[in-house]
């Protein structure tokens, strides 16, 4: 169990820091990280699920969020990443100041290539959850993928409010066939899901207006997008 970190180890959580979904920075060993909340009740640590916390501790790319470690018996439980520093790559997009040249924007995009690629020759074989909130650049401008793997664990066990503005914008990304069967994500995830919502990601990085943008004067809701009748076909 090389991956596990005990609370001891790490400092500056506190409740306000406790931000459902999100990571936050802290202190651990005088280095800044990610800690990021388990928002499960129970959870069975059965020897895949430590099979699987171990593949994602040996992972190591350039263009990954380094996994450090986790601890699942308190509660809640929570994960330990690599902290970046510049935000995630729907931050710099958003951010109107920010001058991004084609030869960035090929950058950028470039390093998702290859931090997928990685994915799909590890163990872990497909990312599962990418968009691009979690794509994350560091302090060196080089874009990193994180919250890949432990899909059992990023699944909350709190009940989804799909009135929710939020819920409905964090499916965009997300496959028709997955959003036709949701409740059988687990078993359909694979890399094919990744092309995707990499499709999703290229138009906004081209286009710098967010995802299925259709005009200055069109604007559609999450839901709509997500519902509209070319997704299920």
């Amino acid at each position: 169990m090389t991956w596990l970190i005990q609370e001891n180890e790490i400092s500056g959580i506190s409740s306000d820091k406790r931000q459902m979904g999100s990571f936050v920075s802290l202190q651990a060993a005088n280095s800044v990280v990610a800690y990021k909340e388990v928002q499960k009740d129970k959870i069975d640590i059965d020897r895949a699920l430590k099979v699987e916390l171990n593949n994602m501790r040996s992972l190591r790319h350039d263009h990954l969020v380094q996994f450090l470690g986790a601890n699942l018996t308190v509660r809640p439980g929570f994960l330990i990443t690599e902290y970046c520093s510049r935000g995630s790559l729907q931050d710099v997009l958003e951010n109107g100041e920010l001058k991004l040249d084609w030869n960035f924007r090929h950058s950028l995009t470039n390093d998702i290539v290859k931090g997928l690629f990685y994915l799909e020759k590890s163990a872990l074989k497909f990312h599962g959850n990418l968009k691009s909130s979690n794509c994350v650049v560091d302090s060196r401008f080089v874009l990193k993928l994180t919250d890949f793997g432990l899909h059992s664990l990023r699944q909350s066990d709190n009940p989804i409010d799909q009135k929710e503005h939020h819920y409905w914008r964090n499916l965009l990304w997300t496959a028709p066939e997955i959003l036709r069967q949701p409740h059988e994500i687990l078993n359909k995830l694979c890399s094919s899901v990744d092309v995707y919502a990499f499709g999703i990601i290229l138009h906004e990085v081209i286009v710098r207006e967010g995802t299925f943008f259709l005009g200055e004067d069109v604007r559609v809701n999450p839901k709509d997008s997500v519902c509209l009748p070319h997704r299920n076909d």
